[in-house]
């Protein structure tokens, strides 16, 4: 791998981190919420949220692995 790839790389893996992030602080968001509402559970939109945000994480890690030869 070249130095021009291998910074293509980290720049795309460190775009897909940040993605991650910003998503890991949805989730969190959502959990302080239920809490202040005194709730131990989700509402239906509420894990739509969350299985959404898990699937786009998941598809981000996928495309970065597969970017670089994985």
């Amino acid at each position: 791998m070249g130095v021009a790839e291998a910074i293509i790389a980290l720049a795309n893996i460190t775009s897909a981190g940040i993605t991650l992030l910003q998503q890991a602080q949805q989730v969190s968001d959502l959990i302080q919420k239920a809490n202040a509402e005194g709730r131990t559970t989700f509402t239906v939109e509420e894990w739509a949220v969350i299985t959404g945000t898990d699937d786009a994480a998941r598809k981000t890690l996928e495309d970065a692995i597969r970017a670089h030869g994985g």
